[in-house]
């Protein structure tokens, strides 16, 4: 299953001509493409998911996605705590 979610570019990749940023999810860092959003900049929220910028998002939007991953995530956890457990 992919999960789509808010992350803040903090940089570009210049040596992959700027269509690789590095994105900070939940205190993780990763890559992402930026092929489609070639308009973003550092510090921008974006919409990732599977590797990829989907779209650029106000920075409300993220917070209240956020939130709502946040307590889409208690509530499995509090229903079904083995769930996300090895």
């Amino acid at each position: 299953m992919c999960l789509t979610a808010p992350a803040r570019l903090l940089s570009i990749d210049a040596s992959a001509d700027g269509s690789t940023g590095i994105v900070e999810l939940d205190g993780l860092r990763r890559r992402a493409s930026l092929v489609f959003v070639p308009d973003a900049r550092p510090g921008d929220w974006l919409l990732v998911g599977a590797g990829s910028a989907l779209r650029r998002l106000e920075p409300a939007e993220a917070r209240e996605l956020t939130d709502l991953i946040a307590a889409a995530t208690a509530a499995t956890a509090a229903t079904h705590p083995t769930v996300g457990r090895p």
